[in-house]
């Protein structure tokens, strides 16, 4: 394949990712917590004879959209926000992950889980557990936790340290390779969800512009293959 044929090639596949990570940011427009996603490229030179180099458009990954969701308030009990840098840490097999989806809920053993069982951690990294039989939970500004009145906990509200980056999962939920320390800026709001960062308008948008594109590159490549084909044809036939 030649140059034009790379750089079309090369183009297309980062339209065709760039179009799946819009398509997932459109469908998480009314989950819980969501955090829109973005595409990073970078620029990837290569020697390509004379002049001397070409620049491809290579995408390394996908960064998460820090800025906060919209507030809704549920006045559930167990239905918690943060206002502020920060994320709920919890427990899964694979190790603690991140979330900002604070709909939990009590299991049978009075620890507080997500939607998929995953335990809520304290600041210490203990599962927070509730006695089976309170009927009052009130949380504070600050995360701490009071079933009937008595304090049995404080939330583990961490982020990870300055510049590191998250790796969506799925469910809700993010990893990161790096540190967690304290949140100290982050509130914990009662009664409340965050909804998703996601714009619907803007993110459609995006979408459309991403697969006019793609369709562009498309049809240049169909072009280029087109009149390769007919130069090969006439080479042939001056040949005969």
């Amino acid at each position: 394949m030649d140059l034009t044929g790379y750089l079309g090639l090369g183009r297309g596949i980062g339209l065709q990712r760039a179009m799946d990570v819009l398509a997932v940011n459109v469908a998480n427009v009314d989950t819980t917590g969501y955090r829109r996603q973005d595409l990073l490229f970078e620029q990837n030179l290569r020697r390509a004879g004379q002049p001397g180099a070409v620049s491809f458009g290579e995408d390394r990954g996908t960064v998460v959209d820090q800025q906060e969701g919209p507030l809704r308030s549920t006045g559930g009990m167990l239905d918690l926000a943060l206002v502020g840098a920060g994320w709920f840490r919890v427990q899964t097999a694979e190790g603690d992950r991140l979330t900002r989806a604070g709909h939990f809920a009590k299991d049978a053993e009075g620890r507080l889980v997500t939607s998929t069982a995953a335990p809520l951690l304290d600041e210490a990294g203990a599962p927070l557990v509730l006695p089976i039989d309170a009927r009052t939970i009130t949380v504070a500004a600050d995360g701490t936790i009071s079933a009937d009145q008595v304090v049995v906990g404080r939330l583990g509200v961490v982020e990870p340290a300055a510049g590191a980056g998250l790796i969506p999962e799925g469910a809700g939920l993010y990893r990161t390779d790096a540190p967690l320390v304290a949140a100290g800026e982050a509130r914990v709001v009662q009664g409340s969800l965050e909804g998703s960062n996601v714009q619907p308008v803007a993110e459609m948008t995006r979408l459309i512009a991403v697969t006019r594109a793609f369709e562009s590159t498309q049809k240049l490549l169909e072009t280029h293959h087109d009149l390769a084909r007919r130069t090969v044809d006439r080479m042939l036939s001056s040949s005969d």
